[in-house]
């Protein structure tokens, strides 16, 4: 029979893990979130910067959220796996990959990878297993370069796509902003 001591540990052990787990949920969706509010408050300074009505902005603003995201896919698929990933105190890989904490930054467990990310996950860890075959790597290292190549035509598209609608005025404006080549 356990003794009363043993009971409320496990109980006070339970309620914790309850909170620890209340607790990493919360900060999932607060990251979610804040993603959310900054890409609503840039499209709101573009359209502002742009000096465009609402309903020219009904045309340019889905075309500028296509260039904006596969932007960002492009920059995540160059950057983001490129380097080495956190270490640990003890220097290992804390499993965390893709993850970053702090204001304004992204965690990658609050959303699903995209295509590239895990093409360059899966080149990372065949780097990482010192068992791999060179063929796996140089596939794995191919099928990310062909990824690259995909996204960089996708975003070439749709960044023509989104000069059809603009003024001169505005296309500068977006190049400043590095939005557009």
């Amino acid at each position: 029979m356990l003794s009363r001591k043993s009971i409320v540990g496990f109980v006070v052990l339970g309620l914790l893990a309850v909170l620890l787990v209340g607790q990493l949920q919360s900060q999932q969706r607060q990251g979610r979130m804040n993603r959310e509010e900054m890409q609503k408050r840039m499209l709101e300074r573009m359209k502002e910067d742009l000096q465009v009505t609402d309903k020219e902005w009904t045309v340019i603003e889905p075309r500028l959220t296509k260039v904006w995201t596969l932007s960002r896919q492009t920059r995540m698929g160059d950057m983001r796996f490129s380097g080495r990933g956190a270490r640990g105190q003890d220097g290992n890989r804390d499993g965390n990959r893709g993850q970053r904490s702090g204001e304004g930054q992204t965690d990658q467990t609050a959303r699903e990878q995209t295509p590239m990310e895990k093409i360059a996950e899966a080149l990372r860890t065949a780097l990482e297993d010192k068992t791999t075959k060179p063929d796996e790597i140089k596939e794995k290292l191919t099928a990310l370069r062909e990824a690259r190549e995909k996204a960089r035509q996708e975003l070439a598209k749709a960044q023509q796509q989104l000069q059809e609608v603009l003024t001169s005025r505005q296309e500068a404006q977006l190049v400043l902003m590095g939005m557009l080549n």
